[in-house]
């Protein structure tokens, strides 16, 4: 019998890259017949109302003239017509054809002109008191048909080559930085610290050099197994992500920085509980954050991990009031709590069903339910969940997951609570506390009518983003876009900064400078905003705290609260 050893990351990751052109040509063909189509609607039509207003312009010449039977005054004004057209670049073949007797039958003119593929039919009669002296008929186009089909394939050609070299530029990024350096620490391996290392992976890497010095500790079999526990989901995001970056690459980055923090925390914390001297460990106090945010971030990255199950929903679904529920927590421990409690749905669900993630206020508490249409918890068991080591339907469950769970949520001051039906589902929920929002986050953001939006960010869909909440304020003015902190340092001379405001990007590619610190050495603390996915992160939040600045999610972008003031604030 022969044995296939299991690829690795790597090796699923490049032989992706190997099959990208094809999907890459086959999204260029698509994306193609699309632009071509909607260029080819809209020249229709610009085509079709200039033929019609030139032959309303002439029908009344021709029928008068074929009334005092001045036939050749008649074709002139045919010819100097398709003159016209042509003048005006369009190709045409029309025929004038006249009666020799009237007719009587009067033919519509509703349909005038219509589409024959890349070209415009014409047939328009020429009526007189109520009678048919003649027609227009024929083609006009802007196109030949050889100057049309070298269009659609230049076209397909740079979109092809434009998608390929992005994704594979995304995916050699993605797995020189990234999975190379995680491959190396997984064998043991030392890594290379360069300046472009990320700051996750190397503190991964001292995290579990420090682990090597304490292994020996106390209750080194009960924290490892703790780790196995917590480590699985973002590892399986990791594992997943190779699929995601042909969807979305900044969403996947996301989710990978959110993984490689929460795999950072889990081996701090195995490090740090193993001491023998407790005293030494570090004490994280909770932080007022924005749960919604947190929340999105797991669901973004169990639906990576489950990306395989075709049949199986994960839904979010926050309530109108979400963005001003804040609670005390640790986040990434949250995001580990809840990370836990949507996986053990998953497994209960198998490769379908439905999980339901609700977001809600209710007596000035916060409300987090995890549902699902599983196959239930029967009901003597539930009082136990909860309990270290019980777990119910998990061969392979060591009964940590609820137990620290609950743990971590009675230090928040919350509770979680366990209801379910046998063959209908379960649902854990989850109450907090509502406290006020952190004073780096900006509840609402006052910005003068006239004011003009600076926008830097290397992310163009963050641009995107900007653009369309600037439209739907009636900003007149759309956003001047940034992607180089250079570009905006020396533009922003020209501004008048007493009617200007700033959306800054933290995290700034290739950059020596982040946006934070760019604030701060052009003094706009009271004019920017800072905008980015590393909002969670504590050491940023007391800079913003330090420095006065406010601080914006990224995925709170669409429902930031702005109130436009008629003078400077």
């Amino acid at each position: 019998m022969m044995i296939t050893h299991p690829k690795s990351l790597s090796d699923v990751l490049w032989g992706m890259t190997r099959r990208m052109k094809w999907y890459t040509f086959g999204v260029a063909f698509i994306l193609s017949i699309i632009l071509t189509f909607a260029l080819n609607r809209q020249t229709h039509e610009i085509l079709c109302e200039l033929v019609e207003s030139k032959l309303d312009q002439i029908s009344g010449p021709i029928a008068r003239e074929l009334i005092l039977d001045e036939k050749i005054i008649v074709e002139q004004v045919f010819q100097d017509f398709k003159s016209e057209l042509q003048a005006l670049g369009a190709q045409e073949d029309l025929k004038l054809a006249l009666y020799n007797e009237p007719s009587s039958q009067v033919i519509s003119r509703s349909d005038i002109c219509s589409s024959r593929g890349i070209h415009s039919e014409i047939r328009f009669p020429i009526i007189f008191s109520g009678k048919t002296l003649g027609r227009i008929e024929g083609q006009v186009s802007y196109f030949s048909t050889l100057g049309f089909l070298i269009y659609l394939i230049a076209i397909f050609a740079g979109l092809a080559i434009t998608f390929r070299n992005l994704m594979t530029q995304i995916t050699e990024k993605l797995q020189k930085d990234i999975l190379q350096p995680i491959y190396k620490l997984s064998n043991n391996e030392q890594i290379q610290i360069t300046e472009k290392t990320p700051l996750e992976v190397i503190q991964i890497q001292n995290s579990i050099e420090q682990l090597k010095t304490t292994l020996a500790a106390q209750e080194r079999y009960d924290l490892a197994l703790r780790v196995a526990h917590d480590i699985r989901s973002p590892v399986a995001a990791l594992e997943m992500i190779s699929s995601a970056f042909k969807s979305d690459p900044e969403e996947s980055m996301t989710i990978m920085r959110s993984a490689l923090n929460r795999i950072k925390l889990i081996a701090n914390q195995l490090l740090e509980s193993n001491r023998l001297e407790t005293t030494q460990a570090k004490n994280c106090s909770p932080s007022s954050y924005p749960i919604v945010c947190l929340i999105k971030n797991v669901v973004s990255e169990i639906r990576t991990q489950c990306n395989d199950r075709t049949a199986l929903q994960i839904r979010f679904n926050p309530s109108e009031n979400a963005n001003r529920l804040f609670a005390a927590v640790d986040e990434d421990k949250f995001k580990i709590t809840l990370s836990n409690l949507m996986n053990n749905a998953a497994e209960a669900l198998g490769n379908q069903g439905v999980i339901e993630i609700n977001l809600k206020e209710l007596n000035q508490e916060i409300v987090i339910e995890v549902i699902d249409n599983g196959p239930g918890i029967p009901k003597n068991l539930l009082p136990l969940l909860g309990t270290r080591g019980i777990t119910y339907n998990k061969p392979e469950g060591n009964g940590l997951g609820i137990y620290h769970a609950k743990n971590y949520i009675h230090s928040w001051s919350g509770r979680l609570e366990i209801e379910s039906e046998i063959s209908e589902g379960s649902c854990f929920k989850i109450l907090l506390p509502k406290v006020a929002p952190p004073t780096w986050f900006p509840e609402s953001f006052s910005i003068h009518r006239e004011a003009r939006w600076i926008c830097l960010d290397d992310d163009t869909s963050v641009h995107a983003l900007w653009k369309l909440k600037a439209k739907q304020l009636k900003i007149h003015q759309e956003p001047i876009l940034f992607s180089k902190a250079d570009e905006l340092i020396e533009a922003v001379v020209s501004f008048d900064l007493n009617k200007s405001i700033f959306f800054i990007d933290y995290h700034l590619e290739d950059e020596s400078i982040t946006g934070l610190e760019l604030i701060h050495k052009l003094d706009l603390s009271t004019k920017a905003l800072l905008v980015t996915h590393a909002s969670d992160n504590s050491e940023i939040q007391k800079q913003c705290i330090e420095l006065k600045i406010k601080m914006l999610p990224k995925s709170l972008i669409h429902d930031l609260n702005i109130i436009l003031t008629s003078s400077p604030p």
